[in-house]
């Protein structure tokens, strides 16, 4: 119904009548291949290949880019700092960052790519990521003050407070 509304700098419709119902009726044919989670890849190795008509090929296209530059690009970031923390634990907090399920792509990426674990409990739920967190923003800011809010914080769940304290002295 959207493309049949487009029109063209003159007015006319902007798709014939018959593409339009060929649209409508399309069965996707393609076959998609792609490399496994986690496969180690190479400069001019494809991730992908897309085998089809062309048209169906292309209307899939942007989609399966967006997609793959997005994981390739978080999954080889987290590789990157993994490396660069000479292999120390590290934890993905990505989820305030990525959009929408973005956020949930970002999270499963970043484990791929090496992270440890994630705050994103519904990644560490779908993927089987170990789940980790901290207090939000706003539970600094619900106190009178910084202090008070990370003493309250150890009040409250004292046990992981100390062991996230004891894991920061023995790996700084």
């Amino acid at each position: 119904d959207f493309l049949c509304q487009q029109k063209d700098a003159k007015g006319q419709s902007l798709f014939q009548e018959d593409f339009l119902t060929y649209l409508q009726q399309l069965k996707f044919t393609c076959d998609i291949d792609a490399i496994p989670d986690g496969t180690v890849v190479f400069a001019n190795q494809p991730l992908i290949r897309v085998t089809g008509p062309n048209i169906q090929a292309q209307l899939i296209e942007t989609a399966l880019l967006n997609i793959m530059n997005f994981q390739t690009l978080i999954a080889t970031k987290a590789s990157r700092i993994k490396m660069a923390g000479n292999n120390k634990p590290l934890m993905d907090f990505g989820l305030r960052r990525a959009q929408e399920e973005g956020g949930l792509s970002a999270s499963y990426a970043a484990y791929v790519g090496g992270t440890d674990s994630t705050s994103n409990t519904l990644a560490a739920m779908l993927y089987h990521i170990p789940v980790k967190g901290t207090h939000a923003h706003a539970w600094i800011m619900s106190h009178q003050d910084e202090l008070t809010a990370f003493r309250e914080y150890a009040k409250t769940m004292p046990v992981f407070c100390f062991y996230n304290y004891l894991k920061l002295l023995l790996f700084l």
